[in-house]
């Protein structure tokens, strides 16, 4: 018998090798990964895990192991066998550290504590895991992508993404699922258990996951930072989706349209509205939708529990969020500002859509003729010419367009026009009565903080503001020349073409332009709609007009660099202009022989 423990055995090397749990002493000693211990039988057995050998084998399922001790335990799962009990709450166990562990829980004992953090757990086997968030070490590597995991377990789960395998099968809406945890958390949608809630706010969730991320929004805190433009996240899942914007890396692609997403989650939304499929549906009024979130606000529309009421006008929503926006409304908070313009938006992505203006982006392209564009919404306006699509008619006279706002236009034709009560002209649009009253008002709300011009019209005044700048944007692909308006350039494109569309009934000339023809029509109709207010003669065109009320303010803006001479019209200069010039020479050193 021995003194310590009172163990007792018939051989004296029975006895040594029991001493040696006493002593510490770890005999055997693995030369790949340090690996010791003190008896011969655990050291051959770790060697196999080197070696791949396994040569105990589960009969029932093929399952293979390095130990029989471990095919022993291994098969009390097939015959459901579990011998140890607890004795305080009556649960069974497989193995005897299964119930050990178990026991922890009742006593709270937390025997391994980490150094680092100081935060302590139940088993070894856990803190040795926990280290590795301080050391960084991820000694479990996927063979296909190379990705790493702290465990065995996660690594187990990846395998799965690459595989295929969804073992784990939800029996309400079968959906599968690589690991039981997620079908676990998945079944919340469906009895609508949601244990995780905020203290601060009282917001529930069905992941703890999910919890632990809102909790930073009340902390503001975000440890996920990109290393490029330094933005910080809450959820390591949105830096990387943030990442792949400088990377411009979209690694899921639909397999119906060919279009390439960022987020596995994207992809998986566009697949439903492919299949028509709607896995979500409400038990109140049978209303089924492809997404989890949208059942959750279908279901705030059942009760008044979980709904956000607009103060001013009572309107409800669904979620904060877009109350929020709302409000704007009323307040008129414009929060998102351009760095480039200074021009506010009430909306971040308002804001996004108006820097492509800036940076000249235009990420949505027509695979059909190669138009692009800024918004979603443009190229799907575009792509309905192709189609041939007119889906928006007019119920008054059947006129059909292809765009909503063209339609909106289109019926103002048949409501009433709006008359200007000055001048009696007609406008279909009360916005352009409103400018048009600027006319005879004489309002010019508009100034160049370069040179003062005022103008009734914006676009006027941007169009004015090329003129400072020297920006051209409209350029003709034939010759080169730029225009400072796309009407410009329209026009000049028919010098090439030699296109006169506008042609005179009478007399059969052509112009380029409807202006040129209107002004041509005068000399059949006789028409002169320009008057002198001083001596009331009459003119065809405006500038005729202007260039004869010189003569009687005596202006003469054109004037001559050599001899001061001003007359009435830029012609005259440049007639006058050769004269003094031949004179200036005559009286200069600048022709030979000018002084004999």
């Amino acid at each position: 018998m021995f003194k310590v423990c009172g163990y007792t055995c018939n051989r004296n090397d029975f006895l040594k090798k029991h001493m040696r749990l006493h002593s510490g002493e770890r005999h055997y000693k693995c030369e790949v990964c340090g690996y010791a211990c003190n008896q011969k039988c655990d050291f051959k057995r770790h060697m196999r895990t080197h070696s791949g050998e396994r040569r105990y084998m589960c009969k029932i399922c093929g399952k293979e192991f390095t130990g029989s001790d471990q095919l022993m335990k291994h098969l009390r799962i097939h015959t459901e066998e579990r011998p140890y009990t607890c004795k305080v709450c009556g649960k069974s166990f497989y193995q005897s550290a299964h119930l050990k562990q178990h026991i922890k829980m009742h006593s709270g004992e937390r025997p391994y504590m980490c150094e680092v953090c100081g935060k302590a757990f139940k088993r070894s086997g856990i803190l040795k895991t926990h280290m590795r968030i301080h050391t960084g070490e991820r000694p479990y590597e996927c063979d296909v992508c190379g990705k790493a995991f702290k465990r065995s377990g996660i690594l187990k789960t990846h395998m799965r993404i690459h595989t295929g395998e969804r073992q784990y099968k939800c029996d309400v809406c079968g959906k599968t699922f690589i690991s039981s945890c997620y079908l676990k958390t998945h079944m919340r949608i469906h009895t609508g258990d949601i244990p995780y809630k905020c203290d601060v706010c009282g917001k529930a969730f069905i992941s703890s996951g999910d919890l632990k991320a809102h909790i930073r929004i009340h902390t503001g805190e975000r440890p996920y930072k990109c290393d490029v433009c330094g933005k910080a996240f809450t959820q390591n899942s949105t830096l990387k989706a943030h990442t792949r914007i400088h990377t411009r890396e979209s690694p899921f692609t639909c397999e119906v349209c060919g279009c390439a997403c960022k987020q596995r989650g994207t992809l998986k939304k566009l697949m439903r509205l492919h299949t028509r499929e709607r896995l979500y549906k409400c038990e109140v009024c049978g209303y089924a939708l492809n997404q989890s979130g949208d059942l959750i606000d279908d279901m705030k529309t059942h009760s008044e529990e979980g709904l956000f009421m607009c103060g001013v006008y009572g309107k409800t929503f669904k979620q904060s969020g877009n109350l929020k926006k709302h409000m704007r409304t009323h307040t008129r908070e414009r929060p998102y500002m351009c760095g480039v313009c200074g021009k506010a938006f009430p909306k971040s992505c308002n804001l996004k859509t108006h820097m492509r203006i800036h940076t000249g982006e235009r990420p949505y392209k027509c695979e059909v003729c190669g138009f692009a564009c800024n918004q979603s919404g443009s190229l799907k306006k575009h792509m309905v010419l192709h189609k041939g699509e007119r889906p928006f008619k007019c119920e008054v006279c059947g006129y059909a367009c292809y765009q909503s706002d063209e339609l909106t236009d289109h019926m103002r034709s048949h409501a009433k026009e709006k008359l200007c009560e000055v001048c009696g002209k007609e406008f279909k649009l009360k916005g352009n009565l409103k400018t048009h009253m600027r006319i005879h008002t004489g309002e010019k709300p508009y100034k160049c903080d370069v040179c003062g011009y005022k103008c009734n019209q914006n676009g006027t005044m941007k169009i004015h503001m090329r003129l400072h700048t020297g920006e051209r944007p409209y350029k003709c692909e034939v010759c080169g020349e730029a225009f400072k308006q796309s009407g410009n350039l329209t026009e000049h494109t028919k010098t090439h073409t030699e296109e006169r569309p506008y042609m005179c009934e009478v007399c059969g000339h052509a112009f380029r332009q409807s202006c040129n023809l209107k002004t041509h029509m005068r000399i059949h109709t006789g028409e002169r709609p320009y008057n002198c207010e001083v001596c009331s003669k009459a003119f065809a065109e405006s500038q005729t007009l202007k260039a004869h009320m010189r003569i009687h303010t005596g202006d003469g803006p054109n004037k001559s660099e050599v001899r001061g001479y001003a007359c009435k019209q830029s012609s005259d200069i440049q007639g006058r202009n050769r004269t003094n010039v031949t004179f200036a020479m005559k009286h200069s050193n600048m022709i030979p022989g000018s002084n004999t």
